[in-house]
């Protein structure tokens, strides 16, 4: 049987074989009735009918009923809109004959990791076991080193500390960041970006749906020309006519001051002052964030990662493999350890 890496967050559901990458989709949903779309169909519609779109119920995994799913349709809680999707991306890309390795979302509770082995089995799939994702950030050891791994999600941002020792790496806590996610960033972005807009065209790209639509669809390649340029500039259609206007990047990062503000804190609350080196792995959502990699220039102990896009997926499947994961056959746990003695 084949082996397949399913990586639950919210931002890229992911799913992988040994060699590349077979699916990628965010956790939205459009639910109008009976009818409902999941993924990357339901993220282009968000702007055309966003009283119908939600984005939080992988983040908030769990069985009860939730008011705003019941009044858009025929649905009751965030683990069935969890399940539909999961199900969807199942039929779509896998046979049902493969073993699965999930990875989970660094902070879920014992109770969401059970609701999600639950909604794994209702999709029919084989599942081998469960990898906290912060395991996988690094093929070799790093003694005497603190490690850390940092994730982002659409709508919170996650940190765990690792500790290599004895030929194991271990998961000693994770944590999560409320509010700060990637659907949060875009809402600001796109904000800040219309107004700028309306200041120096008198033209409101939140004034349509398409016009939004195009906004979102250019920011991306907007936050890429950011992340390298302090001045860039920014084009979209009015009509006929195409308008562009020139910004500073920190008209755009000034705007989610609370972001970055939030992400230093946490590296302050869990970096140790007494490990001789810090390791910080950022997960390729993370990664692609305007301005991260700067938050650590003033830490000279400290040394950046960033991961490539899959690199979770790939690294459990590989470890798996080498026999580095040893997932108990007889009840299925989160692994928060592994050993590095086969390796």
């Amino acid at each position: 049987m084949k082996n397949i890496a399913i990586h639950i967050n919210d931002s890229n559901i992911l799913v992988a074989n040994r060699s590349k990458v077979l699916a990628c989709e965010p956790g939205y949903a459009l639910i109008n009735g009976d009818e409902i779309i999941t993924g990357l169909d339901a993220y282009k519609r968000r702007s055309a009918s966003p009283h119908l779109v939600i984005n939080s119920f992988w983040d908030k995994l769990n069985l009860e009923k939730n008011k705003v799913i019941q009044n858009l349709g025929d649905f009751s809680s965030n683990a069935e809109i969890a399940f539909i999707q999961l199900n969807n991306i199942c039929k779509k890309y896998l046979s049902g004959e493969e073993n699965i390795i999930l990875i989970p979302p660094t902070h879920y509770t014992n109770y969401q990791l059970g609701l999600l082995l639950g909604v794994a089995n209702e999709c029919k799939i084989k599942v081998l076991g469960m990898v906290n994702p912060a395991l996988m950030v690094n093929d070799n050891l790093l003694y005497e080193d603190q490690l850390l791994y940092l994730d982002i999600g659409l709508n919170q941002v996650f940190i765990s500390s690792m500790i290599d020792q004895d030929l194991n790496r271990e998961v000693l806590e994770s944590n999560s960041l409320d509010f700060s996610g990637i659907s949060n960033l875009e809402k600001e972005w796109s904000n800040r970006i219309a107004e700028i807009f309306i200041l120096k065209t008198r033209f409101d790209p939140l004034y349509s749906a398409d016009s939004e639509y195009e906004l979102q669809k250019s920011l991306p390649n907007w936050l890429e020309e950011m992340d390298n340029n302090d001045y860039f500039n920014m084009e979209l259609s009015n009509g006929s006519k195409m308008l562009s206007i020139e910004i500073h990047r920190d008209q755009l990062l000034n705007s989610t001051s609370y972001f970055y503000n939030g992400i230093s804190d946490l590296i302050n609350t869990y970096a140790s002052r007494s490990a001789s080196k810090k390791q910080f792995f950022l997960s390729s959502s993370l990664s692609k964030i305007p301005n991260m990699t700067k938050l650590f220039d003033n830490n000279d102990d400290s040394f950046v990662h960033s991961l490539e896009f899959g690199y979770e997926a790939f690294n459990a499947l590989k470890f798996f493999e080498q026999g580095m994961l040893d997932f108990d056959k007889n009840e299925i746990k989160l692994l928060n350890i592994m050993s590095f003695k086969n390796n």
